[in-house]
């Protein structure tokens, strides 16, 4: 106490100072002294008055900010994202974190004397705008060009929000360089149009490929010319009423164009016979959906195409042939070709006999609906001819 009292005597006015004392509890407790030098008549120093004052709760909590403080400096200097700290009201830079440094490349000094227009290129307008956003939180997530020192300027993601402080405080920008994640998902885009593209094109000649083996089969089978097309035709639209979608009626189609194409390997004299054949021929015939099979199903498709027309003569009662299948072991497009089938080869001429009117067709398929014939399937054709006047087309277009 000597020594406060000499301090405070030499100074001459007021004086203080903080120090620990240990109490009797072996607690150690932090006290700030305030002192005060009383004079006698003469203005000499007669006395020291003090005050004791418990400041321990503030020193821990002093030594908490100081530690917190020390804390995020520490992440701030030592982060590997970009940061910055600007001051709203005028866009300059208060603070740059080392990445930031190293990103833009502007020295600490420099950087930190730079208003962020210098290198997101907005006008003053759109900088405050940009600012307020952030600073009110109505947007914290921003996509800007950014400048660097060398010239180059790169695609940066920036996350903004406030620091709080007194009056209207700072705020504080992540800076996240996704330059070329953006050339990589469009290159990616890139690719995948090109691919697109390609699948297209390869798309077109397969189909090409499946008119051009349609046409070899009409031209071995002349009387049937056109039969294929008009069955295509009309499954398709009996499909559409059932409401497939687009992709499965191109599909059923693209097999009815060629769901006889196995009838390439069935001699011309039996295909063209005005008369009856023996049963060795027909049973020769009716191995033509097997023979399509087999020449089909070496086509890389993502549907089944080959083993639709391998399947267009089976019957839900499992009578019809090669295979003998029944019911939904059947393919649902060849079972609606099924129908179609028999509706336009019964209204087409053969060699064998003359056309028969649509009234019969309809009749015959009518009277196996449900036996051999799917009822539903059935069903839509009749209600197509019946109530949408529906009419095979003389040139199919598609």
């Amino acid at each position: 106490m000597a020594a406060v009292r000499q301090a405070a005597w030499e100074s001459g006015e007021d004086y203080r100072f903080e120090a620990r004392y240990l109490r009797l509890d072996g607690e150690i407790r932090h006290f700030q002294l305030r002192a005060q030098v009383a004079l006698d008549g003469e203005g000499r120093p007669k006395k020291v008055l003090g005050t004791f004052l418990d400041v321990t709760e503030a020193v821990r909590l002093r030594r908490r900010l100081e530690a917190s403080e020390a804390h995020y400096r520490a992440i701030f200097e030592d982060g590997l994202a970009v940061m910055l700290v600007i001051d709203p009201g005028d866009g300059s830079i208060v603070d740059a974190n080392e990445a930031a440094v190293r990103f833009y490349g502007y020295p600490r000094p420099v950087l930190t004397k730079m208003n962020i227009a210098a290198i997101n290129q907005l006008s003053a307008v759109e900088i405050a705008e940009e600012m307020e956003k952030a600073r009110s939180l109505k947007q914290n997530f921003f996509q800007f060009p950014h400048r660097l020192a060398s010239g180059e300027v790169r695609t940066v993601h920036v996350y903004s929000g406030p620091i709080a402080l007194e009056g209207d405080g700072l705020l504080y920008s992540l800076v996240f360089d996704v330059t070329e994640k953006l050339r990589a998902e469009e290159a990616l885009v890139a690719k995948s149009r090109e691919l697109t593209r390609s699948l297209e094109h390869l798309e077109e000649a397969w189909q090409q490929t499946l008119r051009v083996m349609a046409h070899m089969t009409e031209i071995r089978d002349p009387h049937a010319m056109g039969h294929q097309r008009r069955t295509a035709a009309l499954a398709s639209e009996i499909a559409r009423e059932l409401m497939w979608d687009e992709e499965s009626v191109e599909e059923l189609y693209l097999a009815a164009l060629v769901h006889d194409i196995g009838k390439i390997e069935v001699p011309s004299d039996y295909l063209n016979r005005p008369g009856p054949l023996k049963p060795h021929e027909f049973q020769f015939i009716k191995e033509h959906p097997r023979a399509g099979y087999e020449l089909l199903q070496g086509i890389s498709l993502p549907w089944p195409l080959a083993e639709i027309v391998y399947e267009h003569h089976e019957r839900m009662d499992g009578s019809g042939y090669p295979q003998g299948l029944p019911g939904d072991a059947i393919h649902p497009a060849a079972r609606i070709m099924a129908v179609a089938d028999i509706v336009e080869a019964m209204t087409a001429h053969r060699p064998y006999r003359a056309a028969l009117d649509i009234k019969a067709a309809l009749a015959e398929i009518e009277s196996q609906r449900g036996r051999t014939l799917e009822a539903v399937a059935v069903d839509t054709c009749l209600r197509l001819f019946r109530e949408r006047d529906y009419r095979f087309p003389d040139v199919v277009e598609r």
